[in-house]
């Protein structure tokens, strides 16, 4: 699987996700470049992601939602 992810702080910036993986309903994305991941897990509706973000010695909450937007195509 491959995946983009947009930051939103970084001015709408693209960012390719260098693995995506789910292993025990856990969902991780990861950027190898940037030292990054995110873990974590589906809400019912599978339309947001509630987990954290970890980068460097870092670690925040992060929530992901689904974009119907496919601007970036």
């Amino acid at each position: 699987m491959k995946g983009i992810l947009t930051s939103l702080d970084q001015g709408n910036a693209k960012i390719d996700l260098s693995r995506v993986g789910q292993l025990d309903g856990k969902v991780r994305l990861e950027i190898e470049d940037m030292a990054a991941h995110f873990e974590g897990l589906w809400n019912e509706t599978k339309d947001e992601l509630k987990g954290e973000w970890h980068q460097s010695e870092s670690k925040l909450p992060l929530v992901l939602k689904k974009s119907l937007s496919r601007s970036h195509e």
